[in-house]
């Protein structure tokens, strides 16, 4: 879950994980409840980077956290649009975390998070691939084309 639904929620056990994210769901479902949850391996799709910055001698901790959908995933030009169950094609979340670590850790600490969910337009559509024009031809050389 986001940073955001998790400061939400009472202190306690960490609530399920959304389910929509874990890509070996559908290997996971069938012994879950039968072994220990250590040996569960949740796996994302994802991106995770984090920065210490000063601003007026401030510590401020920068943390960009983005994850993939499972539900209809696929390449850029070959998904497109909704299905039937609602899902958008390549839906990504992602959540900006702004952390004041001169303060003390979490749950006093001061946070920020912006949360932003993107992906296709849902409507029911499709794109004729064959009719694309191929990318120009990329080369290398050292002549500066506005020289």
């Amino acid at each position: 879950h986001s940073l955001q639904c998790q400061m939400r929620t009472h202190p306690g056990p960490s609530p399920p994980p959304c389910r929509k994210f874990i890509w070996n769901d559908h290997m996971l479902q069938q012994f879950e409840g039968y072994v220990h949850s250590r040996w569960v391996l949740h796996i994302t799709h994802g991106f995770i980077s984090q920065i210490n910055i000063s601003v007026f001698g401030r510590p401020i901790f920068l943390t960009l956290i983005a994850r993939r959908s499972r539900e209809f995933a696929g390449t850029r030009f070959l998904k497109r649009g909704s299905n039937d169950e609602g899902h958008v094609a390549n839906e990504v979340e992602t959540e900006q975390i702004v952390h004041d670590a001169s303060t003390s850790i979490h749950p006093n600490g001061r946070y920020t998070t912006f949360l932003q969910l993107r992906g296709s337009v849902p409507a029911f559509w499709s794109q004729d691939i064959a009719s694309m024009r191929p990318k120009p031809q990329i080369t290398i050389d050292r002549a500066t084309p506005f020289a």
